[in-house]
């Protein structure tokens, strides 16, 4: 059934519906990436709508990594020898390394429990190093006023504000607060941006050009964009 013509997507889905009805038995395919225009286009009778995704650098997501791993019951139940320091407020673990079957670095920790939470952040061949973070530590990670829901959200915000981490990847499906956090990260890297731009041209306004105080400037310091931190 053709639909108004008041919307753009509505004229791109009565084209396709009329060439689906003078090309009859080819198949006509409608391919967006909007899932509403595809409930409608399937609403208005075209038998054939897909998603595009030519996009996705890899080509069965299953396969990735999903960046945690789980454990059943309490994790420390399952830990018989463990090696303690602490360095600040950071507590790392040295257990052993069959505790967690292929660990890598980065790797989220966590179990049944609602106490542990950790981060693999070494290893050799007999012993895993684990950074102990504590679901309440990263429940209690913010951003911009972003506070996470639940505690993959608190993994995907901890890796993102994780200065030590080039690159995250996140994946999951609709709603799960992907785009949110990731804008929040952005929002926080412009602003500071900004906000270290302001500075720059502050000091070359009002120190740079007082020679006699800049002779005193004893550090070999330097304010670079590309390598703000947040």
């Amino acid at each position: 059934m053709p639909l108004f013509l008041n919307e753009n997507d509505n004229r791109i889905i009565n084209a396709a519906l009329h060439i689906q009805e003078k090309n009859k038995p080819k198949k006509v395919v409608l391919v967006t990436k909007d899932i509403n225009m595809r409930l409608k286009a399937k609403g208005a009778g075209l038998a054939h709508v897909e998603d595009y995704r030519t996009d996705q650098l890899i080509d069965d997501i299953k396969f990735l990594t999903k960046g945690y791993y789980k454990f059943e019951g309490d994790f420390w139940q399952q830990v018989s020898i463990c090696d303690s320091e602490t360095a600040g407020r950071n507590t790392t673990h040295m257990v052993d390394k069959n505790v967690v079957p292929l660990s890598y670095i980065n790797e989220y920790l966590i179990d049944e429990s609602d106490s542990f939470a950790g981060k693999v952040t070494g290893f050799d061949d007999e012993k895993l190093a684990i950074l102990d973070l504590g679901r309440e530590r990263l429940m209690s990670k913010t951003a911009w006023g972003v506070h996470p829901k639940n505690i993959y959200q608190g993994m995907a915000l901890d890796a993102l504000l994780d200065p030590t981490i080039d690159l995250v990847i996140l994946t999951g499906p609709a709603g799960c607060g992907k785009t949110g956090i990731t804008s929040t990260i952005i929002s926080i890297f412009v602003q500071t941006s900004v906000k270290i731009k302001s500075l720059a041209q502050f000091l070359q306004r009002n120190i740079i050009k007082n020679l006699s105080f800049t002779n005193r400037i004893s550090t070999s310091s330097k304010l670079s964009l590309g390598e703000c931190y947040v």
